[in-house]
């Protein structure tokens, strides 16, 4: 007696797809983890099927140990230097917390007026710059009134504002932007640094940084500040 079960199960033989060549994956691994494991797994593979009377030769299996010394140890060079990056950027915060409660001079793109009294910033330039001009600008980016600086170095020159533009008119009290313009010593255009004072609040890491918090209610990179003290 015959029964017939359920064919549809089995599958249909296909030379093609059968004789074609498998394509295996050429990764091994994205971590360091993840490469020795895979590593010393087809290592032991290569033992298990060697073929006895052609065993792997000992320089082969002694240079495939050697290769896997060698990443072992590039992992923990990676592994010391991660840390020492830690300790800098520690020790750099660490440093940075010094700052607070002194006053420092740092970099801005915008000054406060607050209707009455003259504004102080400070202007600077690394690089040095011949005919500076510094130009306060509204909020539209209209420029309400130009000062006339001449060279600049990286020594901070004092400057004043105080709300009156270039046409004789008062401006009512609030933010204007800043900006340092003038040519650098090979005569290409350049821009300078507009500094304005604050106090430091407090510091914290950010990346690989430090930020300050100023009392202005800023928040600038370490690198940003130019000047500490009065």
């Amino acid at each position: 007696m015959t029964t017939q079960n359920n064919l549809s199960s089995i599958g249909v033989y296909d030379p093609i797809t059968a004789n074609s060549p498998k394509v295996a994956s050429n990764s091994i691994g994205t971590s360091s983890k993840e490469i020795q494991d895979n590593f010393m797994r087809m290592l032991i593979t290569q033992l298990q099927n060697q073929n006895p009377l052609n065993p792997m030769d000992n320089a082969q299996f002694a240079s495939q140990l050697a290769q896997m010394s060698q990443l072992q140890g590039i992992e923990s060079m990676r592994s010391s230097i991660d840390n020492f990056v830690k300790q800098v950027q520690n020790g750099r915060l660490l440093d940075q917390s010094a700052l607070i409660g002194r006053s420092v001079m740092a970099v801005s793109d915008s000054l406060v007026w607050n209707g009455s009294n003259s504004v102080e910033f400070g202007v600077n330039s690394a690089a040095g710059m011949n005919d500076a001009v510094v130009r306060i600008k509204s909020y539209d980016g209209r420029i309400i009134d130009e000062i006339q600086v001449g060279a600049l170095s990286a020594d901070i020159k004092t400057l004043s504002w105080d709300g009156v533009g270039k046409d004789g008119s008062r401006f009512l009290a609030g933010r204007y932007m800043v900006s340092v313009e003038g040519f650098a010593l090979d005569g290409k255009l350049s821009t300078g640094n507009m500094l304005t004072g604050a106090t430091v609040l407090g510091a914290q890491r950010q990346g690989a940084g430090v930020t300050l918090q100023l009392s202005d209610g800023r928040t600038v990179s370490d690198e940003q500040i130019i000047h500490i003290g009065s």
